[in-house]
């Protein structure tokens, strides 16, 4: 009896073992599961905006000094005018993100050089998003050919090589027109250098 009983002791405490080493894994699996997922910030997915990448572009929106000389001295105000090209829509809006170094340039001031069309201006971190609304009681149409619909003042606040440019987004906002059927349009965009001397 006694080698039964001692086979019975050895298949029993092998099986014990390897039940208890399953329990022990399972628990370090879901152990470590649960602190990769409760901290959210490990993996931070990369954003890619699939309207910039596959849509087509239609129009263009441009930015250029007013006097057409890139050149500044400093401690003297300068204006930029952005220039649109509509490509035959009716446009009844637009949003323009001008970028540009926040901590070389101060905006002065943004105004609409279309009277139908009120200009509002939000600033972010590293942009100036400029929406142009139509008013409602415009009946005209705003078919642009290479128009100037804005003038920018900015104040350079060092001397040195600066670019502005519409970009196409900010990561938030879009650079687009809306034609009055209220379809979008993306239009090419493009950056202007500025010397400040």
């Amino acid at each position: 009896m006694e080698p039964q009983q001692s086979n019975y002791k050895i298949k029993l405490f092998i099986i014990l073992f390897f039940l208890t080493l399953g329990v022990v894994m399972g628990y370090l699996v879901l152990t470590s599961r649960k602190s990769v997922n409760s901290n959210p910030t490990q993996i931070q997915p990369t954003v890619v905006n699939p309207i910039l990448s596959t849509t087509k572009k239609e129009g263009s929106m441009m930015l250029s000094t007013s006097d057409n000389v890139d050149r500044k001295p400093i401690g003297t105000n300068f204006s930029v005018d952005l220039w649109v090209d509509s490509n035959g829509k009716d446009i009844t809006g637009y949003d323009a993100v001008v970028s540009y170094d926040k901590t070389k340039l101060d905006l002065v001031s943004a105004a609409s050089d279309v009277p139908d069309v009120t200009l509002y201006k939000r600033d972010t971190a590293t942009s100036l998003v400029i929406t142009g609304v139509k008013t409602l009681a415009s009946t005209a149409t705003h078919v642009w050919v290479k128009t100037k619909i804005a003038t920018l003042v900015f104040h350079p606040k060092i001397k040195g090589n600066f670019t502005l440019s519409v970009a196409p987004s900010d990561g938030r906002s879009l650079t687009k027109m809306v034609n009055v059927a209220s379809k979008v349009l993306y239009p090419m965009v493009s950056s202007l250098a500025v010397e400040i001397f």
